[in-house]
Order: C-alpha cells, then structure tokens, then sequence
C-alpha cells in the first residue's frame, strides 16, 4: 500500500470510528461524555473532508469528472447498475456532516441533538453511506469492519431513542 493510499484509507477509517464512538457516547447523559461526542463529532468531520481530499489529490487528479465516472464504474462492477450520480452522495455526505458541525460553533450543540425528526434522517443517511461504502463496495477486512460499526451505531442509536432527550 502506496502512502496515498494510506491516508486516503486512514483518514476514512478515523472518521468512521468519530462518528461511532459519537453515537455511543451520545447514549450516556453524562454531561462529559457529550461534550466528548460533539468533540468527536467535529474531529470525525474534519478528518473525512481530509479524506475526501486525499481522494481527489491521490485518486482524481483533482477532477470532479474523473471521481464521477470512477463512481460510476465501481457502482456498475458491484451492483449492476450504470449510476453516474454516486458522486453526488459522497457530497452531501460531507455538506450534512459539516453542517450539522456547524450548529457546534453558534449553539454549542449539535444540531441533530435536540432535533428527533433530523437526527433520524441525519443517521439513517450516514449509515446507508457507511453500509455502502464499506459492505457493498468495500474490499477484504474493511466489509465485516463496516459491519460491526454500522451494527453498534444501530444499537446504539436504538439505545439512545430510549433515553428522553
């Protein structure tokens, strides 16, 4: 593994492990442990729109219709179907999650926190981008990885529904 493909790969990875370990210590009313969620929240953010630069600088050459039809390509190798819009997911993933970051800086709080009907979708999104991106189109470990993490955040979230906000 070349070091491009390292940190395209580790920075996506990181910012799985923020967003997860976010939704499990939302579960907690301890005060700390939210504080320490929205951190991660915010860390998971900013790594993951490093990720999506380092896919652009070591994959893409800097072109939106190179990673276009590189998505379009790999949806059409793993599912069959020659979508060419895949790339506009990937972009509104990252435009939700900063977002929903940036609720951080004005109110202290994460939008999705106090919002039950956006943080439902909010999560419902991120899950099927991270099923997707790591059980469908993923490679080797990274399938049951992906797995594991999507099954504790649905536990977790599950959980967390249960706790009056």
């Amino acid at each position: 593994m070349n070091a491009g493909e390292m940190i395209t790969r580790g920075t996506v990875w990181l910012a799985l492990i923020c967003y997860t370990a976010t939704v499990v210590l939302q579960t907690s009313v301890s005060a700390r442990a939210q504080r320490a969620g929205r951190i991660l929240w915010a860390i998971g953010c900013v790594v993951f729109l490093a990720h999506v630069a380092a896919a652009f600088q070591f994959y893409h050459q800097w072109s939106h219709l190179i990673a276009a039809e590189d998505t379009r390509r790999q949806t059409m190798e793993r599912v069959g179907m020659n979508f060419s819009a895949g790339i506009y997911f990937n972009y509104l993933f990252a435009a939700v999650w900063l977002i929903d970051c940036a609720t951080l800086v004005g109110s202290g709080k994460l939008l999705h926190e106090g919002r039950r009907t956006w943080r439902i979708i909010l999560h419902s999104f991120f899950l099927s981008m991270i099923f997707n991106a790591t059980v469908v189109f993923g490679h080797g470990w990274a399938r049951p990885t992906g797995a594991i993490l999507c099954t504790l955040v649905v536990i977790a979230l599950l959980w967390r529904e249960r706790i009056p906000a």
